[in-house]
């Protein structure tokens, strides 16, 4: 893959990234827990050899244990942290999954411009000066959100 090599130095083959996100999912499957089983047997062994979450910290409950749904998985009503005018039910991973096409298709341009210089305000277009941790460009305060870890 001729972006990768560019960037890291050396090759990858495609077939090497679907062997690689293959083996990827099996070790996940490993470590899902539904009937919660996997977790108990760990613990237990991990209290015998006094090796606290050094295995059980992996396992992928069937219902997650978190009372403040961080990811929110339930998709509950969330509003951005700088304008309540913009409202969302998408949970971390919708956001990631929406964040990587962007950061693939702002690899592309950035690439793109590295070749013909011409081509720069086609990624500044996309990036539009967003601000990493908001998203936005407007550099409003955080109002919105609550610390959830200093209660």
């Amino acid at each position: 893959m001729p972006a990768i090599r560019q960037i890291l130095g050396f090759e990858i083959k495609p077939h090497q990234i679907m062997e690689s996100l293959k083996d990827w999912h099996f070790i996940e499957s490993l470590f899902y827990d539904a009937s919660g089983d996997k977790l108990k047997a760990l613990q237990t062994l991990e209290t015998f050899t006094k090796a606290y979450n050094s295995l059980s910290g992996y396992i992928v409950p069937n219902e997650p244990d978190d009372p403040y749904d961080v990811m929110n998985l339930l998709h509950t009503r969330w509003v951005h942290p700088s304008d309540d005018t913009l409202v969302s039910t998408e949970s971390f991973f919708d956001l990631y999954d929406k964040a990587q096409l962007l950061a693939m298709e702002a690899i592309r341009l950035f690439l793109a411009a590295c070749e013909n210089p011409d081509l720069d305000d086609d990624l500044l277009n996309l990036i539009k000066d967003r601000n990493y941790n908001l998203g936005t460009n407007d550099h409003k305060e955080m109002i919105n959100f609550d610390l959830i870890y200093e209660k």
